[in-house]
């Protein structure tokens, strides 16, 4: 039996018991196409080397427009972060004015123990003084 390339054409001398009944696949030693080649003499399913290894077309697609459902939760997923980053600046203030209040509260004790320091440091002057009139009478 011969067949043929439906690419190229060329010709092969085969036995016609090598081909199974179904059909058998067959490639070219010329292109290197590769086909399903039948006992009748047909051809079925050719393809060409070069087509198995060339990359598909592919066409090209418009960028798919967010449907509503991702605008609502993208606008959610900014909206949280701009409050947590309120939370955040809000925490900061409140840390920042407990420690004002600390330093106000130790600067109020501070000045409180130097009135308590110039208090005693007065009456021990008075005391003295006392001490000293009395000696002298």
């Amino acid at each position: 039996m011969r067949i043929t390339c439906p690419t190229c054409a060329a010709q092969y001398d085969v036995n016609e018991n090598d081909i199974a009944f179904t059909g058998q696949e067959v490639q070219c030693s010329e292109c290197m196409t590769v086909w399903t080649q039948t006992r009748s003499g047909e051809v079925e399913n050719a393809h060409a080397a070069d087509a198995l290894i060339e990359e598909p077309e592919v066409e090209a697609v418009e960028p798919a427009q967010a449907s509503p459902e991702w605008a609502t939760i993208s606008e959610l997923a900014e909206e949280t972060q701009a409050e947590a980053e309120e939370i955040t600046d809000v925490e900061e203030v409140e840390e920042v004015e407990e420690v004002e209040e600390v330093e106000e509260v130790e600067e109020v004790e501070e000045v409180e123990e130097v009135e308590e320091v110039e208090e005693v440091s007065g009456r021990s002057r008075s005391a003295k003084q006392n001490c000293r009139r009395k000696r002298r009478t």
